[in-house]
Parts: C-alpha cells; sequence; structure tokens
C-alpha cells in the first residue's frame, strides 16, 4: 500500500514538474510537446495506480494539454488525479491563497474564518452575512469581492441581535490550519 502511494506521490510530482516545463508565467500551458506526452504516458504505463488498466493505444498526438490527457487516459474509479503547475502547487503546499478566508452557510452565516486570513477576528462563527459595500449579499458577490484583492470591502453583518458594519481587505494570506498555543490550566 505505501509503494502505491508513493508512486502515486510521485507522479503528481512529476506532473507538476511537467506543467512547470511548459509554464508561460499566467498559470497556463504554453505547450504540450510530443516529448512530454510520451513522459506523461509512461508515467501513467509505469506509476499510476491503475497502470494495468491504462490502455496500450493512446493517440498522444489528440492532447493539446496535460490535464486533457490525464482525464483521458485515468481510469473510471479515478476521480481525483488532477495536474497543477508549479506555482499552484507551492501556494498548496504552503497554504497560500487569496481573498477574505472565510466559509459560510447557504444563509451566509459564518462557519469559520482561516487563522491569519483578511478575516480572522474580524468576522466570528455565527455572524449573518446581509451585505457587502451595501449590496445584499449573494455567493457570486461575496466571490467577486474577494477577488478585488487590495479593495477594502464594508460587510454589514448580524451578530448577537446587533448589526454591525466591518471592513475587511481581501488579500493574498498563508493560513494554519490549527493555532499553536498552549493552555495552561492554573
Amino acid at each position: 500500500m505505501f509503494k502505491k502511494i508513493s508512486h502515486l506521490l510521485t507522479l503528481i510530482l512529476l506532473l507538476l514538474l511537467l506543467a512547470a516545463c511548459g509554464g508561460g508565467g499566467g498559470g497556463g500551458i504554453q505547450g504540450f510537446s510530443d516529448a512530454e506526452k510520451r513522459y506523461l504516458y509512461a508515467l501513467f504505463k509505469s506509476e499510476y495506480l491503475w497502470a494495468s488498466q491504462v490502455t496500450s493505444n493512446a493517440n498522444l498526438s489528440s492532447f493539446q494539454t496535460p490535464q486533457q490527457m490525464i482525464n483521458s487516459l485515468r481510469v473510471t474509479l479515478d476521480r481525483w488525479s488532477y495536474m497543477m503547475t508549479m506555482e499552484q502547487y507551492n501556494n498548496f503546499a504552503n497554504q497560500r491563497t487569496a481573498g477574505f478566508g472565510f466559509a459560510y452557510t447557504a444563509d451566509f452565516t459564518v462557519i469559520f474564518t482561516r487563522i491569519e486570513a483578511p478575516a480572522y477576528n474580524k468576522l466570528k462563527r455565527g455572524d449573518r452575512i446581509l451585505a457587502i459595500n451595501g449590496e445584499s449579499v449573494s455567493a457570486s458577490l461575496i466571490r467577486e469581492t474577494s477577488q478585488n484583492l487590495g479593495t477594502p470591502a464594508t460587510f454589514t453583518i448580524e451578530r448577537n441581535s446587533n448589526q454591525l458594519d466591518l471592513n475587511i481587505t481581501p488579500d493574498y494570506y498563508s493560513f494554519k490550519v490549527t493555532l499553536d498555543r498552549i493552555i495552561d490550566r492554573n
């Protein structure tokens, strides 16, 4: 089992390196050479968890991107294999992202904020978001506003039956999954 997990991780890392080879700085793949196609196919045939089920007669010339090739070669049971650029991988590995850094329910009640995100220590669990910049809240408004990095947004929320306005500026941040502190029981 460990060997299969190790091979899968190797495949993912090699795919990342493959993605970095064609990166043009814009986040996408700028070319997918025949050599890269053969390399990725060889990885699928040797390192992929379901290598024995990969087709032996793939038409490599039909693939324009690594992700297109992955989608075509992966077996039905595999819903998870994907490709990311080296930048995306580094951001994921370092827990770096951008936006406000909170999650919410269908009625826009805050579930949690990510530690050290822009919304941390501003929005609290249970706050209900009513509006952003005076506009009634919607999922698309939260998404659009969170992409305006560096531009402050005024959140109108309901907290403990009181209405409050909070200014939160979406930005890049590296978040922690847990908060490390010692609890003194004395």
